[in-house]
């Protein structure tokens, strides 16, 4: 069986709605799982002071182990507006 990705569509109506929303915390957790890949716990516990390297940051996945991912200037900019 395999698994069909969401349309471009489909998540532009979602990120529309969320953004609608009063908690502008769940825009961000949409923004840190769609665009930089994070699990859930990953985007919920995101610290942006695990900075790395330009545009890399630290985040404690599975079983506690830390791996750098990529996360775009545009979505720091929208999570520092948020916090």
């Amino acid at each position: 069986m395999s698994q069909q990705l969401p349309s471009p569509q489909l998540l532009n109506q979602v990120s529309q709605f969320i953004k609608d929303q009063k908690n502008k915390n769940y825009f961000c957790l949409f923004l840190l799982g769609s665009q930089s890949g994070l699990r859930v716990s990953e985007a919920v516990n995101f610290d942006l002071s695990l900075k790395k390297g330009q545009s890399l940051y630290l985040v404690k996945g599975k079983r506690h182990k830390k791996r750098a991912v990529y996360v775009s200037p545009k979505i720091v900019k929208e999570l520092q507006k948020n916090n």
